[in-house]
């Protein structure tokens, strides 16, 4: 074998070399880069997790608060109720007495 054909063969060793080094990198690269869009997404999730809780709990504190304005309206109707039920006993109670 000639110099010349050995110089070639080493060259296309190095090509080779270099290009098999080169699909290695990107093939890290590429794991790496998905393994950072994991982290990325994970990280949406949990925050997105986070928001569906805390919407929830608002949501749930809402329904409860209406629950309790409800309750207490209900409360103060049945006040009213009562103090116009009272009245009208007062009244007629007062009609008897002036019809003695």
């Amino acid at each position: 074998m000639d110099m010349e054909m050995e110089a070639e063969m080493d060259r296309e060793m190095e090509e080779e070399i270099e290009e098999e080094m080169d699909r290695e990198m990107n093939i890290e690269m590429e794991k790496e880069m998905d393994r950072e869009m994991n982290r990325e997404m994970a990280g949406e999730i949990d925050r997105g997790m986070e928001g569906e809780m805390e919407e929830d709990m608002n949501r749930e504190m809402e329904e409860e608060m209406d629950r309790e304005m409800e309750k207490e309206m209900d409360r103060e109707m049945q006040k009213k109720i009562e103090r116009e039920r009272i009245e009208r006993w007062r009244e007629r109670l007062i009609e008897r007495w002036r019809k003695r």
